[in-house]
Parts: C-alpha cells; structure tokens; sequence
C-alpha cells in the first residue's frame, strides 16, 4: 500500500490524505479542515478512490458534539483484493468516436446537446468494475450532466449492487444498457424518457396546458392515454 501511495506524485490531495489514513488509521474531515488545511476534504477522497485506492466512511461526531461528519479510512481488505489501477485519460479520438456515435444525444434521456455539454461514462461504473485493461466503444456511452448526476445517485443511495459489486447485474441495468435492460437499480421497474427539442418546445407547452386544466401532469395523462390503447 505504501509503495502504491508513493506513486501519486502528481496529486498532492489524495497522496497527502492517503499518507495521514495510513499513518492515523482513521481521519474526519474536521481533523482535515482545521489541523490540515483541507478546503474540501470530500474531494480528496474522490481523487483517491478515483487513483484506485479504497477509501471508505463512515458517520462520526464532530469534536463538539453537534454535527454529524464523515470519518474516511482505508478498506484494507479491499485494498488486498481490487484490481483496480485508478482512472485513465480518456483519449480525444476516442471520445470523438463516442459523440459521432451518441448523434449528440444523450444515452438515458435522449435529449439533444452540444458536443461539449456530452459526458463520456462507463456503462458499468469504475467503482464496480474497476478501468477497463483496453478502451471499447462498447464499454463507455455519452451521457448528459444531469442524467450522469442522476445515475450517480442512483448507484450510491438507491441499489444495492453498490457493495454487492457484480459487474453482471450492472450490465443488464438501464443506467449501463438503456438499449435492452432487465432492472433498474436491481428493481423490476421500466421507465421511458420523452424529451421535446427546439420548436417542438411549444407542442409540449400545449399538451401541458390541456392536462393542467384537468388536474393532471403530462407524465400521468400519458400513461392513461396508453393504459386505454
């Protein structure tokens, strides 16, 4: 582990919280803040586990008894077991070959965006699965900022394959195969996304009018249009 840290040169954040949690064990983010200068310890932990290396927390009182912060550590049974090597540049070619793919949609929604409004994401998160040994178009989709929000959120609070870590069950989940999946979050649950672009903005507007008048949302009176048909 120590020879693993040692080469984190580049980033000074995650090294210098890396050194402390395998020096102290355990560390807060108040111990960081005040006795170590951290802006935004949560960032340090992102990097770190971004270079790969398992850094956990867990809920703790602050020194006064008032507010509940985080503590991190180091997984060290993790640490024996992840293959992971930290993330890798993604090459630009490569992200070009991505967003000719994408036709400037995004995977989840469907929406249109710009280029550079357009994320590149693992299908099967690196938390899950770690870097791929070789970059696959297959393995990545574009996705919107707030669709790859949405999907972190989703994977960290909602599901429990978050610990369970099967690259399997990630695989046939609409957040890593919108195209043709079986669960979402591991729930039994389809969802479809409708977006209306430009000028079709206004159609939109007035379909929202007509339901709002009967007490409805659109999203709702859809789903009765289609329970009828």
């Amino acid at each position: 582990m120590r020879k693993r840290i040692s080469r984190v040169t580049k980033n000074q954040r995650a090294r210098r919280l890396l050194e402390l949690l395998v020096e102290h064990g355990e560390v807060t983010t108040e111990e960081l803040t005040e006795q170590y200068g951290y802006n935004h310890p949560p960032r340090a932990k992102r990097d770190a586990v971004d270079l790969g290396f398992p850094v956990v927390s867990r809920r703790v009182r602050s020194k006064d008894g008032t507010r509940s912060i985080a503590a991190y550590s180091l997984d060290l049974d993790a640490a024996l077991l992840d293959h992971r090597t930290g993330r890798r540049r993604i090459p630009k070619a490569f992200r070009d070959e991505l967003l000719k793919l994408a036709g400037g949609r995004c995977a989840i929604c469907g929406a249109a965006f710009p280029d550079r409004a357009l994320q590149v994401d693992h299908r099967i998160p690196y938390e899950i699965a770690g870097e791929v040994d070789q970059f696959r178009l297959a393995d990545f989709q574009m996705l919107c900022g707030s669709c790859n929000s949405s999907k972190l959120w989703t994977c960290k609070r909602e599901c429990p394959n978050w610990t369970e870590r099967s690259a399997a069950v990630c695989a046939a989940c609409i957040w890593a195969s919108p195209e043709g999946y079986t669960h979402i979050a591991t729930r039994q649950r389809r969802q479809v996304t409708l977006t209306w672009d430009g000028a079709d903005v206004e159609v939109f507007k007035g379909i929202r009018a007509v339901v709002q008048a009967e007490g409805l949302d659109v999203a709702t009176y859809l789903r009765r249009l289609l329970d009828k048909s």
